[in-house]
């Protein structure tokens, strides 16, 4: 689901590292356009890694990034997902 043109994107889960870092997790690979999203201004990428398929979850990509505070304040409203917060992914240490 998409909450904001300024984050035009649609992850399975999100899950907040503070105020302003987030792991996301995408299915497969991460979608078209999102390393360009990635290149505006504020937004760093902190870490990327490959995920194993996990329960109901299939194999995909963990980003963890530092954000602006305005798509700070969209990624924090952001569903987590059916079990997307107990995913092993949240404890890749980046």
């Amino acid at each position: 689901m998409q909450l904001s043109l300024l984050f035009p994107f649609s992850p399975s889960w999100v899950v907040s590292r503070g105020s302003d870092r987030f792991i996301l997790f995408f299915p497969t690979v991460a979608p078209m356009g999102f390393a360009d999203w990635c290149a505006s201004d504020g937004v760093s990428v902190l870490g990327i890694a490959p995920v194993a398929q996990w329960r109901s979850f299939p194999p995909g990509v963990a980003v963890f990034l530092s954000v602006p505070p305005a798509v700070a304040a969209v990624l924090s409203k952001f569903p987590t997902g059916g079990g997307g917060s107990a995913h092993p992914a949240n404890s890749l240490q980046f």
